[in-house]
């Protein structure tokens, strides 16, 4: 991707999820279905969620999933921050499952 994310400038819940949404539809972001994903094994936890380490597919890489407590506006909110933050200021790989 070679456009930078900018973050929705609303307080309102539907507008993060649409941003989210928008995203995965326009490529921004690679959604996965969890059912691809083998030896997951959880690693840690926070306020809003788990994070697993997870095989995708066959390949002998681990990636780290997250999953959430609650899909409420803060947490879906945090998600948007980290995706930016990813994309735009380390260019590391960021996909959502």
């Amino acid at each position: 991707m070679s456009e930078i994310i900018e973050k929705p400038d609303t307080e309102n819940t539907n507008e993060w999820i649409n941003w989210l949404e928008e995203a995965i539809a326009k490529e921004y972001l690679k959604y996965y279905e969890y059912k691809n994903f083998s030896n997951v094994q959880e690693i840690g936890s926070g306020g809003f969620g788990k994070v697993y380490r997870a095989n995708w597919k066959n390949f002998e890489n681990y990636l780290a999933l997250k999953s959430f407590f609650n899909l409420n506006n803060a947490t879906v909110k945090e998600i948007v921050r980290e995706v930016i933050y990813f994309k735009n200021d380390n260019n590391m790989i960021f996909t959502i499952f």
